[in-house]
């Protein structure tokens, strides 16, 4: 059974994609959809556009940033090629997994960096990522205008208790980084991982200025999403988009579904419902954001050709 669908899990999360969709799709009306998407305002989406590509800069400035702290030098064009290039295969193969190892990949090409430092890096990156959703939380929860926040108490309490878990995990780590004795070579791969991983979190004003990169980099993305959502005439405050935008990215993490499709349009459709938001709407926002981060990820492809010195 466990091989069945470890071979299959691709096909597993399609088939669940396509059913959340057309189980939200049976509320929806396609013609309006048509019709919202008619109404868009030009000069909104170019603002977007702009946005969103100005994300890949500073994502790839918060790698080279966090490379650094470590001593790990490298060209900022050289990561800026690479986070495109993992973008793309992010959108094209399933889950994410895929462009972090086409990213490792690149960062061994020249033989500057071990895998396992490569790999952490990676993992870290995402991990500041998910701080920073976390803390835009907590702003969202305590400035939020919606006394429908309080119904999703339960949500933020979860995510908190997540956070303990990922504290308690990491103070294991740095109490395995000198434990491990063994010769055992698996007990030793660990070892090499958990010495490279608690490196990161025994920064001081690097950790907070990786942080603040972090909450900028999540913050773009809320804001491209407000600005999606005010293209096709919805007036809600920013601030409730900083508390349930990051509740659904950290839904869509989720492995039951192909790249967070059905579970993101639901998180939508939940979000602007509480303040009685069509779903043709919040379902339009949704795609929106989905064929817009494709289609910014395209240069990746193109990047692949292009040659870029490492240092």
């Amino acid at each position: 059974m466990k091989q069945f669908i470890v071979k299959y899990s691709r096909y597993i999360k399609i088939f669940i994609s396509i059913c959340l969709l057309l189980y939200i799709g049976k509320s929806l009306e396609l013609s309006s959809i048509f019709e919202l998407l008619k109404r868009i305002d030009s000069k909104i989406i170019s603002l977007f556009a702009i946005i969103i590509l100005a994300n890949y800069f500073i994502a790839a400035f918060k790698w080279r940033f966090l490379l650094n702290s470590q001593q790990i030098s490298y060209n900022y064009l050289y990561l800026l090629k690479i986070t495109w290039i993992g973008s793309f295969y992010n959108q094209f193969l399933p889950g994410r997994i895929g462009g972090d190892a086409v990213k490792v990949m690149y960062l061994l090409s020249d033989n500057n960096i071990s895998k396992e430092k490569a790999t952490v890096s990676i993992f870290i990156d995402r991990i500041y990522n998910l701080l920073g959703l976390f803390v835009l939380v907590l702003v969202g929860y305590y400035l939020s205008l919606s006394s429908e926040v309080l119904q999703t108490k339960l949500i933020v309490e979860l995510i908190l208790l997540l956070t303990i878990v990922f504290i308690l995990v990491c103070a294991f780590l740095k109490i395995l980084k000198n434990r491990i004795s063994s010769q055992n070579k698996i007990l030793k791969k660990i070892q090499k991982y958990a010495n490279y991983f608690s490196e990161y979190f025994e920064m001081n004003v690097q950790s907070i200025l990786l942080l603040f990169y972090a909450l900028l980099y999540d913050f773009v993305v809320i804001l491209t999403i407000f600005l999606l959502a005010i293209s096709l005439g919805v007036e809600i405050d920013l601030i409730e988009y900083i508390f349930y935008v990051p509740l659904i990215f950290f839904i869509t993490l989720l492995p039951i579904s192909f790249g967070g499709l059905g579970i993101r349009e639901g998180g939508f459709v939940y979000f602007f419902s509480i303040f009685s938001v069509s779903n043709e709407i919040a379902v339009s926002v949704s795609l929106l954001l989905y064929f817009s981060v494709m289609l910014s990820s395209l240069p990746g492809f193109f990047l692949q050709f292009k040659s870029i010195k490492t240092h």
